[in-house]
Order: structure tokens, then sequence, then C-alpha cells
């Protein structure tokens, strides 16, 4: 009669707890990864979601005074902290911009005159005063968090890459005190509003 050799059960048993552990070990380690991956995704979404806050609260419109051929841009914002460079664009008049450098967080909309925009008016302008108003702006900026941000003329608002943007800005620093540009035909008011 042959026997069970009972010494070698006691190290199956816990070679197969050791694998049972180590499986264990290897679930809670994924699932530890899922929860800091998840958690940064989470913190993530929160910190777009603030910024996309910050810039909802900065707009621009443009007023037109049809009799007067007259334009000024209104623009506000209320988001507690200064935004830079916004630059308002007309969509019937693209060649025409306004450079604000520093939009001041404050109580309510200030009003800027666009010069250029009236002037071209004033001349030939392809479509009535009224029309330029009513197809709106393209509004562009950066926020303090170095993001720049373009709201269109359907007011919808999302971040973007602005290469034109930081292209043309810089154009301007290194052009200082030249507002008209006719190597691209830009006709630009730069203004510094106290």
């Amino acid at each position: 009669m042959t026997g069970i050799d009972w010494g070698n059960v006691p190290t199956w048993i816990s070679a197969i707890f050791s694998i049972c552990a180590f499986g264990t070990a290897l679930w809670a380690a994924r699932a530890a990864w899922k929860q800091v991956k998840f958690s940064a995704d989470e913190q993530k979404r929160r910190d777009e979601k603030d910024e996309q806050e910050q810039a909802s609260k900065v707009a621009a419109w443009l007023v037109v005074d049809e009799k007067r051929k007259t334009a000024a841009v209104r623009y506000v914002n209320n988001s507690g902290v200064p935004v830079y460079f916004l630059t308002v664009t007309p969509m019937l008049a693209p060649d025409r911009k306004l450079l604000i450098n520093i939009a001041e967080p404050g109580e309510g909309p200030r009003s800027v005159e666009f010069d250029t925009l009236a002037d071209w008016l004033r001349s030939d302008a392809d479509y009535p005063a009224r029309y330029v108003q009513y197809a709106g702006l393209e509004v562009e900026f950066l926020d303090s968090n170095n993001n720049i941000w373009t709201r269109g003329s359907n007011g919808y608002l999302r971040r973007s890459e602005g290469h034109e943007l930081w292209n043309w800005v810089n154009d301007l620093k290194r052009d200082e005190g030249q507002h008209e540009r006719a190597e691209n035909s830009y006709q630009v008011r730069v203004v510094n509003v106290n």
C-alpha cells in the first residue's frame, strides 16, 4: 500500500496562497492606478472648466452709428483677472483690427472708438454700416493662464492655438508705434485703456 506524502501538501497550499496573494496585489495595484488616473483626469477637467469659466466672462460687441458713420467696440471683462491682447476683428472687414493690450476686470462694459473701421465705413464700404454690426466680430484674447481663446461671430467660445494672434502681436511689438501694416493690409488701432 502506497501512502500519500503529506509532507508536500503544506508546500502546495502555501504556493497556491502565494499565487493568489500575488494576483490580489496585481488587481489592487491596477485598481489604484485607475483611481489615480481618474483623479488626474477629473482634476484636469475641473481646471479646464475653471479656465473656460474665466474666459466666458469676457465679451465684446460692435456698436455702429449708421448716421454719423462711427464705430466703437464695447467690451466687458467680468472674470476678476485681466486678459491680454484682446483683438477684435469685424467679420465683414477682417483687414480692420482693434487690439486692446490689457482688458482690466471691471464692473460693466467699456467703450473704445474703432477709428479704422469708422474710416472704412465713411469711405466706399462694400456694406451698409448696419450689416457690419449684424455680421458681428471675432474676438481673441490671452487669459491669465496663457491660454488663447477665440469667440466667433456666432458667440461660440473655444480654446485656440492662436499662432496668427501671436505672430500678429509680435509683429506689432517689433514695429512699435506703427499701427498700420501695409504689407499685410491690416489697419490696426492699438489701445492702452487705463
